[in-house]
């Protein structure tokens, strides 16, 4: 796993909004959650059930 300001800094360093964003190896979703924060596309593929635990929450925040 990989700092999310890591992902932050790449991310707004290289894309615009409304680029879309992939990470082949998206384990627990930094780099989606990342992407999808200042107005990117991100799509993340992962090999395990865990990550998609971790990661949709982060996507998903709770109704008010």
């Amino acid at each position: 796993m990989f700092p999310v300001a890591f992902a932050d800094e790449v991310i707004r360093t290289h894309t615009e909004k409304g680029d879309t964003v992939l990470d082949p190896f998206a384990g627990r979703g930094p780099a989606v959650f990342s992407a999808a924060t200042p107005g990117r596309n991100a799509i993340g593929i992962g090999v395990t059930p865990v990550g998609t635990v971790y990661g949709l929450p982060k996507l998903q925040p709770a109704a008010r």
